[in-house]
């Protein structure tokens, strides 16, 4: 049976390897996330003059080009957009479409 110190220590081992192993795992997702291309199928019911070739904005900064924009056959639209991420663009997918033809 352990004694109550070397039970701390032993929980405090545990503790630490389980921080290793998260810190490890965050550390692999966020790497794989660096210069990768995320590709986007976004369905739409009105694109309101969304085209081919308009930016993708993330926190004012494109990210990516619309590909293509096409009308499916349950009446939406189904828009493509590759977006390009980086550190300096944490991947959380708040992100915007503009219109230059709208401006």
């Amino acid at each position: 049976m352990l004694s109550n110190q070397q039970e701390i220590y032993r929980r405090k081992g545990l503790e630490m390897v389980r921080n290793f192993i998260f810190l490890a795992i965050t550390a692999l997702v966020l790497i794989g996330c660096i210069g990768t291309t995320h590709n986007f199928k976004i369905r739409f019911n009105d694109i309101e003059g969304l085209r081919k070739n308009d930016q993708v904005f993330f926190d004012k900064t494109p990210i990516g080009v619309v590909t293509d924009v096409e009308y499916t056959d349950t009446g939406n639209y189904l828009v493509r957009v590759p977006t390009r991420m980086s550190l300096s663009h944490p991947p959380f997918w708040f992100f915007g479409l503009s219109s230059l033809h709208n401006a």
